[in-house]
């Protein structure tokens, strides 16, 4: 179908080529190229372009732990070359194995810090935005999308670990999307069965399931304002 659709729409040649792959492997280039432009600009000083339009900002890095684990990440990281060539040493010879190894752990290193980099810059304040219309979604490149407050049928607090949650309620794994930098998730939006909304997760277009797991720092501040909202919106017909 993707073919088809490119070749009506007399799309260039490599189009043609992309629509043959699997959607997941040109998603997959694209997230890694947004991710190294990140770091680039993160390492240049650049600002973030504001996208997100103007609403109830529902953020999650103040109270969660991707500050941590980044830094955390880090540290592996300083301490990894020096450990990784001292260890070497001890069990590798031969200067033309270690030469290889050495290259290779530095280029994994390398992308492991311009990823983090890149992921932190996109992020940038780390927000959702909750609009009278719709939930706007985005953990910088990850996740990026807009959902309408009227595909929402309710919002309910998770206070157990994603299995057990799923085990108690009798949802299927297919049937959630875990919508987080880092932290666990504290809250659902249960959608109606009906609800067809798309966004993009690892740059891969996406059919959102009914069950859609947030981490909020104030999950709360979501319950209220869909709420609150509710009655002005509806599904549409």
């Amino acid at each position: 179908q993707r073919l088809r659709s490119a070749h009506a729409a007399r799309a260039p040649w490599y189009a043609h080529l992309t629509a043959l792959l699997p959607p997941e492997l040109p998603g997959l280039f694209k997230l890694d190229r947004l991710l190294w432009l990140g770091g680039l600009r993160r390492l240049q000083g650049q600002p973030l372009p504001v996208t997100l339009p103007e609403g109830v900002a529902l953020t999650y890095l103040a109270r969660g732990a991707y500050n941590t684990a980044r830094a955390v990440v880090f540290v592996a990281l300083l301490f990894e070359l020096p450990v990784h060539a001292l260890l070497l040493h001890l069990f590798i010879k031969d200067p033309g194995e270690l030469l290889v190894i050495h290259v290779l752990g530095a280029i994994a290193v390398l992308y492991t810090l311009a990823w983090v980099l890149g992921d932190r810059w996109h992020i940038g304040e780390g927000r959702h935005v909750m609009t009278a219309e719709a939930l706007h979604l985005r953990v910088g490149v990850r996740v990026e999308g807009t959902l309408p407050l009227a595909a929402i049928a309710r919002v309910e607090p998770v206070d157990l670990l994603l299995p057990t949650w799923r085990h108690r309620h009798g949802v299927a794994r297919s049937e959630t999307l875990v919508v987080t930098p880092f932290d666990k998730p504290n809250c659902v939006l249960v959608l109606h069965r009906d609800a067809q909304v798309d966004i993009l997760l690892h740059q891969v277009t996406t059919r959102l399931p009914q069950y859609v797991f947030l981490y909020l720092d104030r999950p709360a501040l979501l319950a209220a304002n869909v709420d609150r909202l509710r009655p002005t919106v509806s599904m549409p017909c």
